[in-house]
Protein backbone atom coordinates (compact mmCIF):
# COMPACT_ATOMS: atom_id res chain seq x y z
CA UNK A 1 0.00 0.00 0.00
CA UNK A 2 1.20 3.32 -0.84
CA UNK A 3 -0.15 6.20 0.93
CA UNK A 4 0.89 10.20 -0.78
CA UNK A 5 0.39 13.43 1.00
CA UNK A 6 -0.11 16.59 -1.56
CA UNK A 7 1.10 19.94 0.22
CA UNK A 8 0.92 20.36 3.85
CA UNK A 9 -1.19 17.77 5.49
CA UNK A 10 -1.14 15.86 8.94
CA UNK A 11 -1.96 11.87 9.28
CA UNK A 12 -2.23 10.94 12.87
CA UNK A 13 -3.43 6.96 12.92
CA UNK A 14 -3.99 4.63 9.70
CA UNK A 15 -5.61 1.29 10.03
CA UNK A 16 -5.88 -1.90 7.55
CA UNK A 17 -8.48 -4.11 9.07
CA UNK A 18 -8.45 -7.64 7.26
CA UNK A 19 -11.78 -8.41 6.13
CA UNK A 20 -11.07 -12.50 7.16
CA UNK A 21 -9.64 -13.40 9.91
CA UNK A 22 -5.81 -12.11 9.68
CA UNK A 23 -4.91 -9.53 12.63
CA UNK A 24 -5.48 -5.52 11.31
CA UNK A 25 -2.27 -3.36 10.81
CA UNK A 26 -2.43 -0.68 12.95
CA UNK A 27 -0.03 2.85 12.97
CA UNK A 28 -0.29 5.97 15.00
CA UNK A 29 1.41 8.77 13.26
CA UNK A 30 3.19 11.04 15.55
CA UNK A 31 6.05 12.28 17.52
CA UNK A 32 8.95 10.21 19.23
CA UNK A 33 7.47 11.09 22.65
CA UNK A 34 3.80 10.79 22.39
CA UNK A 35 1.61 8.00 23.55
CA UNK A 36 0.98 5.50 21.21
CA UNK A 37 -2.29 3.79 20.93
CA UNK A 38 -2.61 -0.14 22.39
CA UNK A 39 -1.96 -2.59 20.02
CA UNK A 40 -0.73 0.00 17.54
CA UNK A 41 2.72 0.81 15.66
CA UNK A 42 4.46 4.12 16.38
CA UNK A 43 5.33 6.24 13.05
CA UNK A 44 7.43 9.19 13.30
CA UNK A 45 9.16 11.12 11.14
CA UNK A 46 12.33 8.90 11.51
CA UNK A 47 10.88 5.66 11.13
CA UNK A 48 11.36 3.80 8.48
CA UNK A 49 8.64 3.48 5.75
CA UNK A 50 8.43 6.93 4.28
CA UNK A 51 9.67 7.62 0.53
CA UNK A 52 11.55 10.36 1.96
CA UNK A 53 12.27 11.86 5.45
CA UNK A 54 12.92 15.60 4.08
CA UNK A 55 10.50 18.11 5.30
CA UNK A 56 8.75 16.07 7.65
CA UNK A 57 8.05 16.91 11.09
CA UNK A 58 6.04 16.17 13.89
CA UNK A 59 3.37 17.84 16.28
CA UNK A 60 1.41 16.78 19.40
CA UNK A 61 -0.94 18.81 21.88
CA UNK A 62 -2.71 16.89 24.30
CA UNK A 63 -5.96 17.72 26.57
CA UNK A 64 -6.64 15.31 28.41
CA UNK A 65 -7.85 17.31 31.98
CA UNK A 66 -9.10 20.89 32.67
CA UNK A 67 -7.54 23.94 31.40
CA UNK A 68 -6.74 27.39 33.11
CA UNK A 69 -7.90 30.37 31.46
CA UNK A 70 -5.72 32.77 32.58
CA UNK A 71 -8.02 35.52 31.77
CA UNK A 72 -11.17 34.54 33.61
CA UNK A 73 -9.26 33.05 36.46
CA UNK A 74 -10.51 29.73 36.23
CA UNK A 75 -10.27 25.86 34.90
CA UNK A 76 -12.13 25.12 31.93
CA UNK A 77 -12.69 22.70 29.75
CA UNK A 78 -10.03 22.29 26.71
CA UNK A 79 -11.02 23.12 23.25
CA UNK A 80 -10.62 19.19 22.58
CA UNK A 81 -10.45 16.09 24.40
CA UNK A 82 -7.71 13.90 23.22
CA UNK A 83 -6.53 10.55 23.40
CA UNK A 84 -3.16 8.77 21.85
CA UNK A 85 -4.73 8.69 18.24
CA UNK A 86 -6.23 12.36 18.23
CA UNK A 87 -3.08 14.54 19.99
CA UNK A 88 -0.47 13.93 17.14
CA UNK A 89 0.39 14.06 13.68
CA UNK A 90 3.25 13.28 10.94
CA UNK A 91 2.84 16.52 8.78
CA UNK A 92 5.04 16.94 5.49
CA UNK A 93 5.99 20.12 3.80
CA UNK A 94 6.18 18.18 -0.12
CA UNK A 95 4.50 15.34 -1.41
CA UNK A 96 5.63 12.28 0.26
CA UNK A 97 5.04 8.52 0.89
CA UNK A 98 4.63 5.93 4.00
CA UNK A 99 4.99 2.43 1.99
CA UNK A 100 3.82 -0.80 4.12
CA UNK A 101 3.75 -4.50 3.14
CA UNK A 102 0.21 -6.37 3.95
CA UNK A 103 -0.32 -10.23 2.86
CA UNK A 104 -2.56 -10.36 -0.11
CA UNK A 105 -6.10 -10.20 1.14
CA UNK A 106 -8.94 -7.64 1.15
CA UNK A 107 -8.76 -4.89 3.37
CA UNK A 108 -11.00 -1.67 5.13
CA UNK A 109 -8.65 0.99 5.18
CA UNK A 110 -9.15 3.65 7.78
CA UNK A 111 -7.88 6.82 8.24
CA UNK A 112 -7.81 9.29 11.34
CA UNK A 113 -6.90 12.90 9.98
CA UNK A 114 -5.67 15.82 12.01
CA UNK A 115 -4.44 17.23 15.14
CA UNK A 116 -5.00 18.59 17.98
CA UNK A 117 -2.33 21.38 17.99
CA UNK A 118 -4.14 24.81 17.04
CA UNK A 119 -1.35 25.60 14.46
CA UNK A 120 -2.71 23.74 12.09
CA UNK A 121 -6.22 24.58 12.48
CA UNK A 122 -6.80 25.71 9.18
CA UNK A 123 -5.66 22.55 7.98
CA UNK A 124 -6.65 21.16 4.46
CA UNK A 125 -6.15 17.42 4.08
CA UNK A 126 -5.19 16.25 0.83
CA UNK A 127 -3.41 12.87 0.38
CA UNK A 128 -3.90 9.96 -2.21
CA UNK A 129 -4.04 5.89 -0.94
CA UNK A 130 -2.67 3.74 -3.17
CA UNK A 131 -3.73 -0.46 -3.59
CA UNK A 132 -1.93 -1.83 -6.11
CA UNK A 133 -3.28 -0.05 -9.61
CA UNK A 134 -6.44 1.28 -7.15
CA UNK A 135 -5.54 4.63 -6.29
CA UNK A 136 -8.26 7.37 -4.39
CA UNK A 137 -7.48 10.74 -3.87
CA UNK A 138 -8.98 12.07 -0.45
CA UNK A 139 -9.45 15.68 0.22
CA UNK A 140 -10.69 16.62 3.69
CA UNK A 141 -11.02 20.30 5.31
CA UNK A 142 -9.66 20.30 8.75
Amino acid sequence: MLLTHHALRAIPALALAATAQAAPLLYDMGTEKSEVWSGFTQVTPKSDGWQSKDGLTASARAYREMVEDKRRGRMEQPPIWTNPITEDAVIGETANAYLISAPPGDYNLHIVCGTSDSKYRAQFFDFTVQVGKQTQRMQIEG
